[in-house]
This record gives C-alpha cells, structure tokens and sequence, in this order.
C-alpha cells in the first residue's frame, strides 16, 4: 500500500537534523519587506474550499516527534497567517463580464485623464494671454496718460554746447529745408525718440527760430504728423552734436543733414521779390483799372442827369390843368428837346410772405436751441466709421448707449451705411453683421449712389427727431450748424454727446 511506504519513509526521516538546519536559515531582507497587495490582502476563499471534507487517513497522520520539537523563526511563523489572511480577503469575479467593466473602466479614467489635462492647459493658456492683453492694456494708458512737464522751462539744444554760435547757426539752417522734416532717418539707426520728453525743447526752439515756427505751420498736418516732424528734425538735431562732440565724422552729416547754401537762399529771396513786385505791378494795374471804370460811371450818371424827368397828374383836371405843358416846354428849351415824362404813382412797400422760401425756416420743436422733440426712446442715426470705432474700441452698441443716455436707445442705420460697408469687402464682415442686428431699425433710402454723410445731414435737417452717431469731423462739423441736433461720438473707450443736457450718463 502507498500510505505505508510514506510511512516506511517517515521512519527514515527521524534520523535527519532538521531542527539545526531550520535554525539556521536565514531568510533574505528582500523577502523580510515583502507587502501583500490589496487585492490578495482581501482575497476570500470560496465555500466549495471551505467545505472541503478530507479523509480520514490523511486526517489521522501523525507526525514523528523530530518534526513536531522543529522550531521555526518568527518571519516563517508569520507568513502561514498572512496569506492565509490574503486567500481569505480575495473574491473571485466572473470571467467575461468583469474583463469588460475593467475595460470599460480602464478607458474611461484614462479619457477623463487626457480631457481633464486638456482643460487645464487651455484654462493655463487662456489666462496667460488674458494677463499679458491686461498688462498691455495698463502700459498703453499709462504711456497715454503720461503728460508733459508743464512747470520746467525747456532750453535749447544748443545752450551748453562748445562753439555755442556756430551750432547755433548750423540748427537754425534746419528749419530752412523741408526735407530735414519729411525725410525719415534710415531704419538701422539708434535714434530714439519721444515726444513728451522733447516738449519743453521744441517749446524753446519755436520760441527762438521763427522759420520753424512757419514750417510747422506749412507741414504739419498736411504732409506729415506732429510727432513725426519733431521726430526727423531732432534726428537731425542729434547728428549735429555728435559731430561737434566727435562722435561721427563730417560724410555721414552732410548725407543726413539737408542745408541750403547761400547762393539758393538768395535766389528764393530773388524768386520772393519777384514775385511781390509782380503783385505789386497787378495790384497797380487793377487800381488804374478801376479808376477808369469809376470815371465811365460818373460820365454816364452825368448824362442821365441831363435828361430831367416830368412828373404830372393826369388824374387832375379843372384849373392849372395845362401847367404841366408849360412845365414841358420849358425844360425842353433848356435841355435842348430830351424829356422823359413819367406819370406820377404812389410808391408801395413790398411786402414778402411769411411762407417764403427765401426766409430762414426755424423748426416748431425748437425753443431757441432747445429741441423738444428730442426724448426717450432715443432714436440714433449711426455712421460707418461709428460701428467700426466701437468694434475696435470693444463697445456694445446699445448697451453703450443706453449707458450714455441712461434712456432706452433705438440704433437706426439707413441703406447707404448698409452700402458703405458691403463695399468695404470681407474685412468689415463683423460691422456688417453688427449694421444687420435685429434690434436695429433699418430706414430706406431714396437717394441715388451710397454717400451717407449727405443722406444724414438732409435727413436731420427735415426730421429734428434723431441723434447723430459719428466720429467723422467733416460730417460733425456739417451737423454743428444745424441747431437742436445732438452729435454722439466716442471718447476715452464710451460713448458721450455734446449739445444734449439730458445725458446725464455722458463723461464731462
């Protein structure tokens, strides 16, 4: 039988030393920090191993007493309850439908992961860009902000200088060439420049040099902007000291700097003279002119002096109804045959009536230069260039004016503006789409072509009802000499009115 030959060997066994060999294993510190995982740490052992019925020939072994004295080390006496703790813990799943739910589970934490990340670099991104859109923002309106020093006395740029009269004389011939003002210095220069630094010093050189003072007023705005013309002329102002100072030699002075010599300087003044004598010898020409006719005009008076007039009553009758003839025949001896007789007539004044067209028609809703049709709902005439300014400007259009106004706000925009736009291409498809809003009123146009400004000015003229919304100056300067209309524009980032006391919103 099986059972007795593992007796047979149980008896064999008896003679080894276990007990010294056990003693001295040494179990490894690797195994010693061995920690159960979670999972095995709540494994449960199912019932059908709970209920496992041994038979009784195995139950009934008995060990021999060598193996029984075997004394084991607490490590190895431990790790029997441990796992058996851990077999206990675990629960074992069902096969199919616990593969899909890890699945499932799987991809779904790991898609929630990714979007999560996703968002929170957009959000990271976003307020980035939003803090340096801020930071920019800050810096421009300081630098907008920044306003000269009115209380310091500027000098000018030479005062301090060695050879004090000499680049006295080079600096003022500046302002005897344009082309010190309209020339820009070249691109790889290192000139800086900034107007509110060089106030008080373009201050004091207006006040020493007369010829700048007429060439800002020829240049600027026509052919170049204020900062622009100070800027070429201070560039040129830096080259002159840099030479002085030893800085930069002659050659690159003489490309840079524009100076007219003394032969062209007195050729302008003969071309001057010239020309002011010739205007002269024309006025002269014309005042000869005039006498003439002046001296024709008397001759002619004097004629028609000559031929006297007869003034008669053919109405009268009875006595002296015949001293008119010899009236006549008098004057006609004197005069030698020339009478005009001219029957008498009262003189009427000419009245002209009050519906006249050439009389000033003044408008019945207005009270001096008070307009009484205007009231809430406020209805305002928009311009192209108005939606364009607010949309860089970053303003809301009704809520703005509602703001300015502190009433309801009806924006209305006419077809010419609607024209205006749609021709203005691709660029301006967001002012289009802000002219199209729902909430806006759209006024039709009889008017031939798309010019709006004439359509507004001829409709406020007519209809006293409407504001004007523009920031065209030719456009507001038409709108100002009619009286009664209010003229909405932007200032500062918000919209304000002039000539509207009720705007009690509107910035001072």
């Amino acid at each position: 039988m099986e059972f007795s030959n593992a007796v047979k060997n149980l008896e064999a066994i008896k003679n080894i030393d276990l007990q010294n060999a056990v003693k001295n294993l040494e179990i490894p510190q690797a195994v010693k920090n061995i920690e159960l995982p979670q999972a095995v740490k709540n494994l449960e052992i199912p019932q059908v191993v709970k209920n496992l019925d041994l038979p009784n020939a195995v139950k009934n072994i008995e060990l021999p007493n060598a193996v029984k004295n075997i004394e084991l080390p607490n490590a190895l006496r431990s790790v029997p309850n441990a796992v058996s703790n851990a077999v206990k813990d675990v629960q074992i799943p069902n096969n199919a439908t616990t593969r899909r739910l890890s699945l499932f589970a799987t991809s779904a934490f790991s898609s929630v992961a990714s979007i999560t990340q996703i968002i929170q670099q957009k959000v990271e991104e976003t307020t980035k860009n939003i803090q340096s859109e801020h930071e920019a923002f800050v810096k421009q309106v300081k630098e907008e902000s920044i306003e000269p020093n009115s209380g310091t006395v500027g000098l000018p740029p030479w005062e301090g200088l060695p050879n004090e009269d000499e680049l006295k004389k080079q600096m003022l011939a500046l302002s005897k060439d344009k082309r010190n003002f309209l020339i820009n210095p070249p691109e790889n220069t290192n000139f800086q420049f900034d107007l509110n630094i060089y106030y008080q010093t373009a201050m004091a050189v207006l006040n020493a040099d007369p010829n700048l003072n007429r060439m800002r007023f020829e240049l600027v705005p026509s052919q170049v902007q204020e900062p622009i013309f100070w800027r070429n002329y201070f560039y040129r102002i830096s080259l002159i000291k840099q030479t002085a100072l030893g800085s930069i030699d002659s050659a690159t002075l003489a490309s840079e700097v524009y100076l007219k010599s003394d032969e062209e300087l007195a050729k302008e003044t003969t071309s001057s003279s010239s020309t002011s004598t010739s205007t002269s010898i024309n006025i002269a020409k014309a005042t000869t002119t005039n006498s003439k006719d002046e001296e024709n005009t008397r001759k002619e008076k004097e004629k028609k002096d000559d031929v006297k007039e007869v003034l008669f009553d053919a109405e009268n009758s009875g006595e002296g109804s015949d001293i008119w003839e010899d009236e006549l025949a008098k004057v006609t001896t004197d005069t030698g045959g020339k009478v005009k007789r001219t029957k008498k007539f009262a003189q009427v004044k000419r009245l002209l009536n009050p519906n006249d067209s050439r009389l000033p028609q003044a408008a019945s809703s207005l009270f001096f230069r008070y307009n009484k049709a205007l009231g809430p709902p406020y209805h305002i005439l928009v311009d192209t260039n108005f939606i364009n300014f607010s949309i860089q400007n970053k303003l809301e259009l009704v809520e703005a004016m509602m703001d300015c106004l502190y009433a309801k706000c009806i924006p209305c925009v006419t077809d010419c503006v609607i024209a205006e736009l749609e021709k203005l291409g691709p660029k301006y498809r967001i002012a289009l789409r802000v002219a199209r809003d729902p909430r806006f009123e759209r006024l039709p146009c009889t008017h031939k072509g798309t010019y709006a400004d004439d359509c507004l000015v001829q409709r406020v003229t007519q209809h006293k009802c409407y504001i004007i919304a523009t920031c065209d100056r030719d456009l507001k300067r038409r709108i100002r000499k009619i009286p009664g209309i209010p003229i909405m524009y932007i200032s500062k980032r918000k919209y304000t009115i002039e000539r509207l006391p009720e705007a009690y919103g509107a910035p001072a």
